[in-house]
């Protein structure tokens, strides 16, 4: 069937006059050039998709590395977010905590005028909380025996995402996060009108990467001022480049741990009469 059409053209050659011939051979002849550079353009094709095939299938690759890269990225953006979003709950829960008790947790409920539970066992009813908060024996010593249960449980607001670490030796739940220890007043609690820095200027709590303690340990208070590295003693998340603090006023800000000493120092304050600029 390939050579029919030339069995053709020569028939009908072979029956015409010599002028016609040569018309019909240069025609015949243009034929078979412009047929050979269509093959030739067609296997050329082929061979450059095959190329092409091989180089997308190189760059899908590399498309899914790069994917993989960003995935990472994003994925660690969300858990900061994450981290931000419990702060900011925990800093409004606060203030719920002042409307009803006019003052900051941790309060003095108990004997003596100091409080015998942390700040965030003062938040469990202001974070949906209740029946935790309801199972706690307030009067006992906070890791008395009587409290064991309670202790362990695990508060899912309190933990930053980023974080495996949700129990200590003792198996009692802990927080990723730390009150600024300038609110452990003697009398329990710092009310809003003591706070002569300015709410937007005095940090209440923050995240912590390292030496994590229950929630319910009243001493879960750390010097904002000492850095924003993370040490057992320090505010700072575990990357090492800041933290996210919760201010008094509501507001969670990133504060780098580069910050100059002396805006942490009067961050830390609530009545140190600081000038902050930062």
């Amino acid at each position: 069937y390939l050579f029919m059409p030339f069995y053709s053209l020569y028939y009908v050659i072979t029956r015409i006059g010599d002028v016609w011939k040569l018309v019909l051979m240069n025609v015949g002849g243009a034929v078979l050039v412009f047929g050979a550079m269509f093959l030739s353009a067609a296997i050329e094709a082929v061979e450059e998709a095959g190329r092409g095939a091989a180089g997308n299938r190189r760059g899908a690759q590399l498309d899914d590395e790069e994917a993989g890269f960003f995935d990472e990225i994003f994925a660690a953006a969300a858990q900061d977010e994450d981290s931000r979003n419990n702060l900011k709950k925990v800093v409004l829960a606060s203030h719920d905590h002042h409307d009803t008790y006019q003052r900051f947790p941790p309060h003095a409920e108990e004997q003596g005028g100091e409080p015998h539970i942390s700040w965030q066992t003062s938040l469990l009813p202001f974070i949906g909380e209740q029946r935790l908060y309801n199972q706690i024996n307030r009067v006992a010593e906070w890791d008395a025996p009587a409290n064991g249960d309670a202790n362990r449980t695990i508060v899912r607001l309190y933990l930053q995402p980023t974080i495996s670490e949700t129990t200590d030796a003792r198996n009692l739940a802990v927080s990723h996060y730390a009150l600024n220890q300038a609110f452990l007043a003697e009398s329990g609690g710092i009310r809003i009108r003591d706070i002569t820095d300015g709410s937007s200027n005095t940090v209440l709590c923050g995240e912590v990467g390292a030496g994590y303690k229950p929630w319910a340990d009243p001493s879960n208070a750390r010097d904002f001022a000492a850095g924003l590295l993370p040490g057992p003693e320090t505010f700072g998340n575990p990357s090492g480049r800041g933290a996210f603090m919760a201010f008094a006023d509501g507001a969670v800000r990133w504060i780098s741990s580069e910050t100059d000493s002396d805006v942490l120092q009067a961050l830390s304050t609530t009545d140190g009469g600081e000038v902050v600029e930062f």
